[in-house]
């Protein structure tokens, strides 16, 4: 069985029936994020909308898809509101993680972003003239990274696993992320 459930009548099996907690894998049991996020893709307020996926064993054990509550001034900057959601949630994963044994303590958490200015201000905040609430957040981010909590991994737009959570998708490519998140062979 490829860790998916066999269903006795012909019916397709759904969505539930298809997710398992955990496929035995050679993988490393360490979760990873994917996070995004869709500047300015609300029509009306014009607000972003933020979306990530945990993902451990190669299925997804945590994932977040809503509309910030900040108009954020730069896709950039939308992002970084993103990664700060995504962090403190895989922050907590970790550290479960680390506190069953499932993970070595001190080795960062990999969040896996496709915007290369997010990434170069999660690293460095010299120079900064954002507002007072990008800020805060660009600290947090900043502290986690030094603290070798998280850590970024560049990963291209098309591989993305968060995109779904953030914008509707053109049925191949959203046929393509569902299938990879629910080990869809």
């Amino acid at each position: 069985m490829n860790g998916v459930f066999k269903s006795d009548s012909a019916a397709p099996l759904t969505i539930e029936q298809r997710l398992v907690a955990s496929v035995p894998s050679n993988e490393t049991p360490s979760p990873t994020a994917y996070v995004d996020a869709d500047y300015a893709g609300e029509k009306e307020t014009r607000r972003s909308t933020s979306g990530f996926t945990v993902m451990m064993n190669s299925g997804p054990i945590a994932w977040s898809s809503r509309l910030q509550k900040l108009c954020a001034q730069s896709s950039a900057e939308s992002e970084i509101y993103a990664v700060c959601d995504a962090a403190k949630e895989a922050s907590h994963i970790r550290l479960l993680c680390e506190e069953m044994g499932m993970r070595l303590p001190g080795v960062p958490l990999r969040i896996f972003e496709d915007n290369s200015a997010c990434i170069q201000m999660g690293h460095s905040i010299r120079g900064s003239n954002a507002a007072k609430h990008f800020e805060v957040r660009l600290r947090f981010l900043h502290e986690r990274i030094q603290l070798k909590e998280i850590e970024f991994a560049k990963i291209a737009t098309v591989d993305q696993l968060a995109d779904p959570f953030t914008k509707p998708l053109p049925l191949p490519a959203f046929s393509r992320f569902r299938d990879i998140m629910l080990r869809h062979d």
